[in-house]
């Protein structure tokens, strides 16, 4: 994650970890044990915001090869 970047559908943003806690390590290795250990995994952490970027704006916007 880079820094100075807007968060994603949680509102977190890489500054939140950057000045979290150290404890926030602990919490997070927890997490990821226990989801590895039992094979849940939260409905949650499968959700994702795509936002289609375009190579050219001055090209046509309906055409599906002018964005990334």
């Amino acid at each position: 994650m880079k820094l100075v970047k807007t968060g994603g559908q949680d509102e977190l943003a890489a500054e939140h970890l950057v000045y979290a806690h150290p404890y926030i390590v602990v919490l997070l290795c927890d997490l990821y044990r226990f989801m590895a250990d039992t094979g849940f995994v939260p409905d949650a952490f499968g959700r994702g915001l795509i936002i289609p970027l375009v190579k050219d704006r001055s090209g046509c916007l309906n055409d599906l090869n002018n964005y990334h």
